[in-house]
């Protein structure tokens, strides 16, 4: 079994070096994708048996097509010689999991098939209550995960003031909006949307990670608002806007938020802010 699942798919160098290791025993690692090498084998070998049966039909119409061949021998009242043997029944052994392995790296290839996600699109109670998982009522909600969800813009968490983690990443928002309440607010993550501005963070004082990364961000006059609603904001990533390309973006940011430890997933050092 070890050498059936190792010899067609390895380098020489690798099997001699393989071979060498006498009590390494590769059966208990290669054990679950045995199945699928064998499921690889079977589907290799019925592709090749209808390329054959295709090649053969193929040559069997020229045959006609040129009155030679069995057909033409058999009008002229000579014998037709019998057709000959598939190739794939005359070569064809048991499959094994090493003659699988050309099929399972083909299909290994493939891109993985993703089911659709369904999406909420609007931010109701019970669709707030079925992301939170089982907490009861809104008012117990502490963490909110409502990314890839289509959503287009922030609403119905004024019942959660009790939130303290909210994700909202890979949405449709165009603007922040309906979070000014949640005071208790450590964590907000609006990453890979459409906004535009950062604003209507009033009230925000216990904030300490936001992510607004991969937006349409580009005033650096909007980092007033993170000095004078955030103040305990540690952690900022603003990567991929085109704020962050201005010459004066890091050395701005840092002037104004005194207190922030990361910066685009970078540590900030006190040389940063010399």
């Amino acid at each position: 079994r070890y050498r059936e699942l190792t010899d067609s798919t390895l380098t020489a160098r690798a099997k001699a070096e393989l071979e060498r290791q006498t009590e390494f025993d590769i059966w208990p690692i290669a054990r679950p994708i045995a199945p699928f090498l064998a499921a690889s084998a079977e589907a290799a070998e019925a592709e090749e048996h209808r390329a054959a049966v295709v090649a053969a039909g193929a040559a069997g119409v020229g045959t006609v097509a040129n009155n030679t061949g069995p057909v033409a021998a058999a009008r002229k009242g000579g014998a037709a010689a019998p057709p000959p043997a598939s190739s794939t029944t005359a070569t064809s052994g048991p499959v094994t999991a090493a003659s699988a392995a050309p099929a399972s790296h083909k299909l290994l290839s493939l891109p993985p098939a993703v089911p659709p996600r369904p999406q909420l699109l609007i931010m109701t109670d019970a669709t707030i209550l079925e992301a939170a998982g089982g907490v009861g009522t809104l008012a117990n909600v502490t963490y909110l995960n409502l990314h890839g969800n289509g959503i287009r813009r922030i609403e119905g968490l004024q019942a959660c003031p009790a939130l303290r983690t909210l994700v909202l990443s890979f949405n449709e928002l165009s603007a922040l909006e309906g979070v000014d309440e949640l005071v208790h607010l450590e964590r907000l993550d609006c990453g890979f949307n459409m906004i535009k501005r950062i604003e209507r963070l009033k009230g925000l004082d216990n904030l300490r990670t936001l992510e607004l990364n991969n937006n349409l961000l580009f005033r650096l006059e909007d980092l007033n608002a993170l000095k004078k609603y955030t103040p305990a904001l540690a952690c900022l990533n603003l990567r991929s806007n085109l704020v962050c390309e201005n010459k004066s973006y890091r050395g701005l940011v840092l002037r104004r938020l005194t207190v922030l430890c990361f910066l685009d997933g970078v540590p900030v050092s006190d040389a940063d802010r010399a």
